[in-house]
C-alpha cells in the first residue's frame, strides 16, 4: 500500500508519484536527444530557421552543416533550460514535501507531549487528594514539575497549588508542632506561640514563592487564606491578591509584594524586613508589632491600618497613605517619611529618632509623647497642624527641608 503522509491542510503526499514523474521525465529527455541528433535538426532548419535543404544534399557542405550545427546549439540550450526548469521544480516539490512531513511529525510529537503532560498533570491533582502527607507532598513537586516543562500549564499548576492551600490551610491540622520562642518589639506584648505549617502546605506555598513569573497569567490568588508562621522569604507576590489573609507570624523577608492587596489581612508580628511593598494596598490591614525594617513602602496605601509596635527603622513610607492608621508605639528611626499623608494618624509613644518628615501631612496627628529628636523636614507649620497633640513630645533641634 503506498504510503501517506497528511499535511496541516489534510492533503495527501504519494512519494511513487513524484518517483513516476521523474522516470517520465528522463525518458522524455532521452527521447528529445535522440530527435535532435536525428532527424529533428532538418525540420527545425527549415521550419524554424527557414532554410531551404534540398532533397539529397550532401551532409559535406558548408552551409548546411553551419545552419545544422546553430539549430543544433539552440535546441540543446532550450532544453538545457527546461531541464534546469524541471530540476528547480523537483528540487522544490521535494523541499515542500520533506517541509510538510517534518511539520506533521512535529505535530505529532507535540501532541504525545502535550498528551504525556496532561496525564502527569491528572495523576498530580490526585495525589492532592490523598489522605496520605507523603503522597500528597509528592503531587505538589509534581505539579511543579509540569509547571516548568510546560509553560502553557504554568498559571493552571499556579492555580490549583493556590487553591489548594486556600482550601485546606483552615484544615484543624494545618498548623501543628506548637512552640514557644522569644519576641520583643517596642510594645508590652505577650510572647506569642509559633507553629510550624503543615509541610504539604508549605511546600505549595515554597513552588508559588519561587515559580517563573513570567509565565503568570493571573496573580496569585491566596486571598483568605490562613498562613500563619508561613515561610514565604524571598517569595514572588507581586500583585497577588491577599485580602483578608491570615499571615500572623509569617515570613515574608526580601518578599516581592508591590501592588498586592492586602486588604483587611492579619500581619501582626509578620516579617517583613526588606521586603519590597510599594504601590502595595493596606488598608485595615493589622502589622501589629510587625518587623517592616528597611521595608519598601512607597505610595502605599495604609489608611486604617494598624502599626502598633511594628518596627519602620529606616523603612522607606515616602508617600504612602497612612489616613487615620494607629502607628502608636511604633519605632520609625531613620524612617523616611516625605510626602507621606499621617493626617489623622495616632503616632502615640513612636520613636521617629532622625525621621525625615519634609512635606509629610501631619494635620490632626496626635504626637503624644512621640520622640521627635533629630527629625528631619519638620517645620513650625507642620507642628501647628498637629497642635493640640504634642503635648510630652520629645523636640530636638528641627532642621528645616533644603
Amino acid at each position: 500500500m503506498a504510503e501517506r503522509t497528511a499535511d496541516s491542510g489534510g492533503a495527501v503526499s504519494r512519494p511513487w508519484v513524484r518517483w513516476a514523474a521523474a522516470v517520465v521525465a528522463g525518458l522524455a529527455v532521452l527521447a528529445a536527444v535522440s530527435w535532435v541528433l536525428g532527424p529533428g535538426i532538418e525540420w527545425w532548419m527549415r521550419g524554424v530557421d527557414g532554410v531551404q535543404l534540398a532533397d539529397g544534399v550532401s551532409a559535406q557542405e558548408k552551409d548546411a552543416l553551419e545552419a545544422r550545427d546553430k539549430a543544433r546549439g539552440r535546441i540543446v540550450a532550450y532544453g538545457t533550460g527546461i531541464l534546469a526548469a524541471l530540476a528547480i521544480w523537483f528540487t522544490a516539490s521535494n523541499a515542500t514535501s520533506a517541509r510538510r512531513t517534518a511539520d506533521a511529525a512535529q505535530r505529532t510529537a507535540e501532541a504525545s507531549e502535550q498528551g504525556l503532560v496532561t496525564g502527569r498533570y491528572t495523576a498530580a491533582t490526585d495525589q492532592l487528594g490523598s489522605d496520605k502527607l507523603d503522597i500528597r507532598l509528592g503531587g505538589v513537586y509534581a505539579l511543579e514539575r509540569v509547571a516548568r516543562d510546560s509553560a502553557r500549564d504554568h498559571s493552571t499548576v499556579m492555580a490549583v497549588l493556590a487553591a489548594f492551600v486556600r482550601e485546606h490551610s483552615h484544615d484543624e491540622d494545618a498548623h501543628t508542632d506548637s512552640r514557644q520562642l522569644p519576641f520583643s518589639n517596642a510594645g508590652d506584648l505577650v510572647p506569642p506561640v509559633r507553629t510550624r505549617f503543615r509541610f504539604d502546605l508549605q511546600a505549595a506555598l515554597s513552588v508559588i514563592a519561587r515559580r517563573t513569573v513570567v509565565h503568570d497569567i493571573d496573580p496569585v490568588d491566596l486571598s483568605g487564606a490562613n498562613l500563619t508562621d508561613a515561610n514565604l522569604i524571598r517569595a514572588f507576590l507581586d500583585g497577588a491578591e491577599l485580602t483578608g489573609a491570615q499571615l500572623s507570624g509569617v515570613y515574608l523577608t526580601d518578599a516581592y509584594l508591590s501592588g498586592a492587596s492586602l486588604v483587611g489581612a492579619d500581619l501582626t508580628r509578620a516579617d517583613l524586613s526588606d521586603a519590597d511593598a510599594s504601590g502595595a494596598f493596606l488598608n485595615s490591614a493589622n502589622l501589629t508589632g510587625a518587623n517592616l525594617t528597611r521595608g519598601r513602602f512607597q505610595g502605599a496605601l495604609l489608611i486604617h491600618a494598624t502599626l502598633a509596635g511594628a518596627f519602620l527603622e529606616e523603612a522607606a513610607v515616602t508617600g504612602a497613605h497612612l489616613h487615620n492608621a494607629d502607628v502608636s508605639r511604633a519605632v520609625l528611626r531613620k524612617a523616611d517619611l516625605r510626602q507621606a499623608n499621617l493626617s489623622g494618624a495616632n503616632l502615640t509613644g513612636s520613636d521617629l529618632t532622625g525621621a525625615d518628615l519634609t512635606d509629610a501631612n501631619l494635620n490632626g496627628a496626635n504626637l503624644t509623647d512621640a520622640n521627635l529628636r533629630g527629625v528631619r523636614g519638620l517645620s513650625e507649620e507642620q507642628i501647628r497642624e498637629a497642635a493640640g497633640s504634642v503635648n510630652g513630645a520629645r523636640f530636638g533641634p528641627l532642621e528645616e527641608a533644603s
